[in-house]
């Protein structure tokens, strides 16, 4: 399951529901400074560069692997 959240300005205003999703994920997605914001996150981080399309291919193969996925955006 791949989930995409819109971080706004500054994560302060997520949702508990989508913070849970940050949390839980085996592997959490997005830039560098997007990143940056979950230091704490217990999932492999995934940066875009410097290819978005490998990123994008590792993701897939992953969400048919059952990882749980959020991309950060």
């Amino acid at each position: 399951m791949i989930e995409v959240i819109g971080l706004g300005l500054t994560p302060d205003h997520l949702p508990p529901s989508h913070i849970r999703f940050i949390e839980e994920a085996d592997i959490l997605a997005g830039g560098t400074r997007q990143l940056a914001l979950f230091p704490h996150a217990r999932g492999n981080k995934q940066g875009f560069a410097p290819s978005l399309s490998q990123a994008l291919d590792l993701l897939d193969q992953e969400d048919r692997r059952g990882k749980k996925i959020v991309v950060l955006a």
